[in-house]
């Protein structure tokens, strides 16, 4: 939050600027861990995405979906 009191990034920029893999992430539809259905995102992950925990991404500790299994 520093770097955002500074003015380095608004919360609305898409991380994919700062972190380049995130540019093209898929989002899982559907499936199984080896034959995942994905779609290309429909707008890019933001920072206020991170923070609020709103950006799709799962924390994979339980280990009981298609995505925790790909993740592994």
């Amino acid at each position: 939050m520093m770097l955002y009191e500074e003015g380095r990034f608004q919360l609305d920029d898409p991380i994919a600027r700062f972190l380049p893999a995130f540019a093209d992430a898929q989002v899982f539809t559907g499936g199984t861990a080896r034959k995942p259905k994905r779609l290309q995102q429909f707008a890019p992950i933001t920072f206020r995405d991170l923070f609020t925990h709103t950006s799709g991404l799962t924390y994979g500790f339980m280990g009981a979906s298609p995505v925790d299994a790909m993740y592994r």
